[in-house]
């Protein structure tokens, strides 16, 4: 939402400002090394985190003009700022045209382009034509003429913000929000509504020169938002995916995602990339949507691939989900509950069984980060 801005001064709403500082010490479990406020943390989860060897420092103050690398979850305009007022040099973020770059590219419109790009390499296999970018309700309501129910999204959103779904008879309110995104960015995403049977993702990390894939992320919605991941080993999800698509169409869709994001993304930005992609039936037969959606930052996808491949013993399985509470003592309660009757296994620093918050669970604390292993 703050890239969507653009704005340096944005002021996130206050549920926002909760989910960051309940999940701000999530990143610890994807870098090599974290500085946590040591007043922001509970003994109990710095105990889990010692057992499971995460490499960490506790401080009780930051001295920001000393930090030689700055490695953002997502970067905008308004983390910038806040961080040069802290003190961090500038030469360590992004410039105003890069920052301009990252959001250009983070919009839908990058998505589309892929899809053209895998269209133009696979043009004898079947797969669901490019959304479409409209400029009017008239040119969606055209859209009706081939499809039942089409899906409508914001040029910029995330986690389910800005996607409709509607059918021919438009509602008065989903045209309220047509005409307000029409003025604010002058287009929208519209595309056919799929059946959807397995949404999954691929992960990659560009540097400077090239894209890497890091593997896969198979994820659960409740078909708008995300609501959490399951947790196998990438050939288990690989086997999954290729039960109900071709493993050689897979492989060729995650070289030319390589191709594409070296020829269109790499040059103008170094981070995490995710690539959303569902299986959906298409009369009775499983087909690939190769790219939804492009995310240029981390994404919770990638923090549960990576959480299980660092931290779960080999050939167990689990979820990982986030979870809100409106009462906080009620998450305490529940966080509590879960601590007897799922205690947390470790062997030989891995995970064989449990339950355990990848947050500490404080006074005040709504937003939870829960992973569950199976025995």
């Amino acid at each position: 939402m703050a890239l969507a801005s653009g704005n340096k001064h944005f002021k996130p709403k206050k549920n926002i400002v909760a989910l960051k500082n309940d999940l701000a010490t999530l990143p610890i479990w994807l870098d090599n090394n974290y500085l946590i406020d040591k007043h922001a943390v509970t003994t109990e989860w710095l105990e889990q985190i010692t057992d499971l060897s995460v490499s960490h420092t506790l401080s009780s103050t930051i001295d920001y003009t000393l930090l030689d690398k700055v490695d953002m979850w997502g970067w905008n305009n308004n983390e910038v700022y806040r961080l040069k007022q802290l003190g961090v040099s500038q030469k360590l973020m992004p410039d105003d045209y890069q920052l301009r770059q990252i959001r250009h590219l983070t919009e839908r419109q990058t998505a589309i382009d892929a899809m053209k790009f895998i269209s133009n390499k696979f043009c004898h296999i079947q797969i669901p034509k490019p959304a479409q970018r409209v400029e009017s309700l008239k040119e969606i309501e055209t859209m009706f003429d081939h499809y039942n129910e089409i899906v409508l999204k914001s040029p910029l959103s995330e986690s389910g913000k800005g996607v409709y779904f509607t059918k021919k008879d438009i509602s008065q309110s989903i045209k309220g929000w047509i005409k307000k995104e029409l003025a604010q960015n002058g287009y929208i995403i519209a595309e056919k509504r799929y059946s959807v049977i397995q949404n999954f993702a691929m992960e990659f990390q560009t540097s400077t020169s090239d894209c890497l894939f890091i593997g896969y992320s198979l994820f659960n919605t409740n078909g708008k938002s995300y609501t959490g991941n399951i947790l196998l080993d990438d050939k288990e999800i690989e086997h999954l995916i290729t039960k109900m698509v071709d493993s050689q169409l897979l492989n060729q869709i995650r070289n030319t995602l390589i191709k594409f994001i070296n020829k269109e993304l790499t040059p103008y930005y170094e981070g995490y990339i995710g690539v959303d992609m569902f299986i959906f039936n298409d009369n009775d037969i499983l087909r690939l949507h190769p790219c939804v959606e492009i995310n240029l930052r981390a994404t919770m996808g990638l923090m549960a691939h990576n959480f299980y491949k660092k931290f779960v013993a080999d050939n167990k399985r689990g979820f990982f989900r986030v979870d809100f509470y409106k009462n906080s003592n009620e998450l305490l309660t529940d966080h509590n509950e879960r601590c007897k009757k799922l205690p947390l296994r470790i062997k030989n620093g891995r995970i064989t069984g449990g339950y355990i918050s990848l947050c500490p669970i404080m006074e005040g604390t709504k937003y939870r980060v829960r992973v569950e292993i199976s025995d």
